[in-house]
């Protein structure tokens, strides 16, 4: 085991009790964790939320680790391919509030990061924060020119924290690869890489504005949603200024009918907005989380919180479009050929009978007119199907499900009768009018005629490359046992731990004889050597035993 620093290895031993104490003591003998953990704190151990599901308790084990584990959370519920339906039911429950800092910590960390004294580039400055989550606190201020601003502070030492704990993920993800061969299907090592990657986007506030900006361009036609205008002079990577907007929160129903605003309209728009966004951007807002949307008095609907965002290739807004197509006109042979087109699909999936499961799930909603058909719950299960026929479907889809879900809950309660499937018809549509036009398909024409170019240019290189390395001799074939790393390190600690005990018995046996023979000089009529030895042996022995309880296989 090696960690960097030594706060490191003291982290790791928190996570460790922690998932002991919430009962994944399996797991954690499995991945060879119980050494970090001292025996007399196994000992002291209590066993917590003993009477809740494995889920629950995975969720409580999460939220006492912290703002990454939260965040860990929060994405492995936007995967179905990993995790069952109960874990993820319950992982999206993980809830992201945390006590707000210290003021003079959140006006020492603008300070710092601005260069510049806090009076200085506020008229007024609110210390209160008026949200307060893991990575970061929200706070309103007013600049010298009169304009009411958003003020999105980092928490001081959250980057440190999290970059460590993804060093410790790292070092668990290689033990899940190398003790549970099974966990390789999910590619642990690359599920870190990807969670890394979207805290690493959500930390840096540059990236966000940039991600604000640009969704105010390809929505600038929509003169009823508003997107923050970011203050860039006073944005850097951990402070993030904007426009504030004043509005009622999306889901206060009864807060909209006092304004005179009806929540149904709202929902509508919120829902074409969303459709837009996903079927004709590619670039969708992921979080919609009411307290993300307000309305304003006028009836516009303003977007907060551009962390996390989802992003749609022309691929598979094509197959999403030919989905919902699909599933109204109760096409499953289509619905399939969806599946199947986006995925990475194995040589041993029976077609056929993936067609089956999709008649089973799409045959109750045939004859049955849009209004009862949910397409968030049919989509959902579709991807599910994908995953139990082990069909790999992009990472987007992922967290497009699950922006569909948060945005569904949204819409049923500002307007349960709401056909959303008619709100996304047009839009499908028009992705498959414009795939058919002549302007289309001289597109891709092009497109294909330039990789063929590219490849036909690059294959007599590659040829030459592969035949030189065969004419010198230097043409190599490495083959790679799977499956059998986890014996060998077995086999080797078992023989290790047997030689151990042979040395220490030979010294025991040895120092009893020499005893007994009254060898060399003598203390109290006793061989000194003879002590001298007994006791390094049982110490020896000692320290074995200690291993052997500390490695908890006993």
């Amino acid at each position: 085991m090696f960690f960097r620093e030594r706060s490191n290895l003291k982290r790791l031993r928190h996570i460790v009790y922690v998932f002991l104490k919430y009962g994944f003591s399996p797991l954690i003998e499995r991945l060879h964790l119980y050494r970090v953990v001292s025996i007399a704190r196994r000992l002291r151990l209590k066993r917590e939320a003993e009477e809740l599901s494995l889920p629950e308790r995975l969720r409580l084990a999460f939220e006492e680790l912290g703002p990454t584990f939260i965040k860990l959370g929060q994405l492995l519920s936007a995967r179905p391919d990993i995790l069952s339906d109960e874990y993820i039911q319950e992982l999206r429950k993980l809830l992201d509030e945390v006590p707000p800092e210290r003021p003079e910590e959140i006006v020492k960390e603008i300070e710092t990061d601005l260069g510049t004294p806090l009076k200085r580039i506020f008229k007024s400055f609110d210390k209160e924060p008026v949200a307060a989550a893991s990575i970061a606190q929200v706070h309103f201020a007013v600049l010298h020119d009169g304009r009411e601003v958003a003020v999105k502070v980092q928490r001081p030492g959250i980057r440190e924290t999290i970059e460590r704990d993804i060093e410790i993920l790292y070092y668990i993800a290689k033990l899940l690869e190398r003790y549970i061969p099974e966990t390789r299907l999910f590619n642990p090592r690359g599920l870190v890489d990807e969670f890394s990657r979207m805290v690493s986007r959500e930390m840096d506030f540059l990236y966000e504005a940039s991600s604000m900006e640009r969704m105010a361009v390809e929505a600038r036609d929509e003169k009823d949603l508003i997107i923050p205008k970011v203050i860039r002079e006073y944005t850097t990577r951990r402070v993030l200024t904007m426009e504030r907007i004043r509005g009622i929160k999306v889901d206060d129903v009864e807060g909209l009918r006092a304004s005179g605003i009806d929540p149904r309209r709202v929902a509508k728009r919120l829902a074409e907005i969303y459709m837009k966004q996903i079927l004709t951007y590619g670039f969708f807002h992921a979080d919609p989380h009411p307290g993300n949307i307000f309305v304003t008095e006028d009836g516009c609907i303003g977007l907060c919180d551009f962390g996390i965002m989802g992003r749609l290739s022309e691929r598979i807004k094509e197959g999403l479009a030919d989905l919902m197509i699909g599933v109204v006109n109760m096409d499953y042979d289509g619905v399939v050929r969806v599946q199947v087109n986006l995925g990475v699909v194995s040589e041993d999936v029976d077609i056929e009978e993936l067609k089956e499961d999709m008649r089973d799930l799409l045959a109750p909603y045939h004859g049955r007119p849009l209004k009862e058909i949910n397409p968030v719950e049919v989509f959902s299960q579709i991807i599910r199907i994908g995953v139990k026929y082990g069909i790999r479907l992009p990472k987007e889809l992922m967290l497009l499900d699950k922006t569909f879900l948060v945005l569904d809950s949204l819409l049923r309660r500002l307007a349960p009768e709401l056909v959303l499937l008619e709100i996304a018809q047009p839009f499908a549509a028009e992705i498959a009018r414009k795939r058919k036009s002549p302007g289309k398909a001289i597109e891709d024409l092009l497109h294909e005629t330039q990789a063929l170019q590219t490849y036909l240019r690059d294959y007599p290189g590659q040829i030459h490359r592969l035949l030189k390395k065969m004419i010198e001799d230097r043409f190599t074939i490495d083959f790679i046992h799977k499956g059998l790393e986890s014996l060998i390190d077995e086999v080797d600690r078992s023989s290790n731990r047997l030689t151990f005990g042979i040395i220490v018995s030979s010294l025991i046996i040895g120092s009893t004889l020499i005893i007994l023979s009254g060898v060399g000089p003598k203390a109290y009529g006793v061989s000194i050597l003879g002590i001298v030895t007994f006791a390094l042996g049982a110490l020896l022995g000692l320290a074995l035993t200690i291993l052997i309880l500390r490695s908890g296989k006993y």
